[in-house]
């Protein structure tokens, strides 16, 4: 005989599942995948990592890099070589379920309390990762926020447990993984310690001020040293690139995929008025910052639904169901992952797949050489990728403070473009039919080599 306890641990195991296999369609490349495996293949064959661009021809291998994300590179390298064409799949899924199992590692007893709240929560998550299931960088500072969340939480609540001085081994992945959200490791720390105070628990905020001080000195050890500590909060004060970076914009209630995160919000909301009396100073405290934040920019949603979990399942009263509903709720797990498994994962690989360009106009651009290219912004990835330098590519932060403004400028037709066209002289133009710089081209002495959705055009020689 099946233990009750066991039940319910396969239906919570098998309803994860479940939910990571609805996920599989929404997998995608995005278009920063391809140089960010370029720069991990890159690392592996040079055994080095580089401090400027190696890609673009604009300026030369002079254009200085930040770059903060080498060590999730040369994964998702590692992974390509392993999995092959698989390793996007593999990649997402498995930082996916990550979090997904590691929620239910840290409230698995309070699921089982509470099974409506559980599967309401667990379900939300399926259209919160949905936003950027892309195989990036972000997807593991997801997993490290989770689980400095954890430690820190761990530690307010019982402070016996000694987990906490496994942060700055987080924060030391975390700056090599991903460095540009590493800053989080110290910043909660201190969030902490400061609540602490407030509530005079002295020693207990002395222990996190420790641990966000050590948490500091790890992100030292990364290719960029203190560089690394500055980059992010230059990132947030570059206006620019906060209005051109599609993730770092605000959610618009106007877009269906973004409704989510407006329930998220209202959710929180709701459980704030409800569980007022029982929610700790510290959570209050990152309600409102991450509320904020998620508000600035969606990039943080899937830090805000972490977050949670944590203020609002310690605060849950045991909720009564039938023990029927755990193998009810098992079946129609079992059924949906055997009905949409095969299906969904075929999708999956044919997204994952495809090639962001035609293969003709890659071959007419090896073929063309050009040295000048001016290229769409989408598109610098992919060439990076198939060995063609690039005008400017994903990485708007090693562009910001030199000609990214120029692409645009040029882009839209804006004021003085001819003047950009004049100080960059470009010989090649590769660019969708629809921005108003094509029509330019169109109607001015410029031969068009390629015709599709996406237009390659040549300079005439004089």
């Amino acid at each position: 005989m099946i233990k009750e306890s066991t039940v319910k641990k396969i239906t919570f195991i098998l309803l994860i599942i479940a939910f990571i296999v609805l996920l599989l369609p929404v997998i995608s490349l995005g278009f920063d995948y391809w140089w960010h495996l370029k720069t991990g293949n890159y690392i592996l064959s040079h055994g080095t990592i580089p401090s400027v661009d190696p890609f673009s021809w604009y300026r030369q291998g002079s254009l200085p890099w930040v770059s903060h994300e080498w060590l999730s590179e040369v994964l998702l390298a590692v992974m390509a070589h392993l999995f092959g064409s698989y390793h996007v799949i593999f990649f997402c899924l498995f930082f996916l379920a990550l979090s997904y199992f590691f929620i239910y590692y840290i409230w698995h007893k309070e699921m089982e309390k509470n099974v409506l709240f559980s599967l309401g929560y667990l379900f939300l998550g399926v259209f919160i990762f949905g936003l950027g299931l892309l195989p990036r960088p972000h997807m593991i500072s997801n997993f490290l926020f989770l689980v400095t969340l954890y430690l820190l939480y761990d530690y307010d609540r019982f402070s016996q447990h000694k987990r906490i001085y496994f942060l700055p081994v987080i924060a030391l992945l975390w700056a090599n993984l991903h460095g540009g959200s590493s800053n989080l490791s110290y910043l909660l720390c201190l969030v902490f310690a400061v609540s602490n105070y407030i509530n005079a628990k002295k020693e207990v905020g002395n222990t996190f001020l420790k641990v966000g001080f050590l948490s500091l000195f790890a992100l030292l050890f990364n290719p960029q040293g203190i560089t690394l500590l500055i980059y992010p909060y230059q990132n947030m004060g570059n206006h620019f690139m906060q209005q051109i970076i599609t993730e770092w914009q605000p959610p618009s209630i106007f877009q269906v995929s973004h409704w989510s995160i407006f329930v998220l919000l209202i959710s929180f909301v709701i459980g704030v008025i409800y569980f007022r009396k029982k929610i700790p100073l510290v959570s209050w405290i990152l309600t409102i910052l991450f509320s904020f934040l998620t508000l600035r920019s969606m990039r943080f949603a899937p830090y805000l639904y972490f977050l949670f979990g944590f203020v609002f399942f310690p605060c849950l009263s045991k909720k009564k169901v039938a023990f029927v509903t755990y193998p009810i709720l098992s079946l129609a797990c079992t059924f949906l992952i055997c009905m949409t498994l095969f299906s969904n994962g075929k999708l999956a690989y044919l997204k994952t797949n495809q090639p962001l360009l035609d293969d003709n106009v890659i071959r007419l651009l090896k073929s063309e050489q050009p040295e000048r290219l001016y290229n769409y912004y989408d598109y610098g990835g992919y060439l990076i990728y198939c060995d063609i330098p690039v005008f400017v590519d994903g990485r708007a932060d090693v562009y910001s403070d030199y000609n990214l403004k120029d692409f645009y400028q040029l882009m839209n037709l804006s004021s003085g473009y001819e003047n950009i066209i004049e100080k960059y002289q470009f010989d090649y133009y590769l660019i969708p039919k629809t921005i108003p710089l094509a029509q330019y081209l169109e109607d001015s002495s410029y031969e068009k080599l390629y015709d599709s959705s996406v237009c390659l055009y040549k300079k005439k020689s004089d």
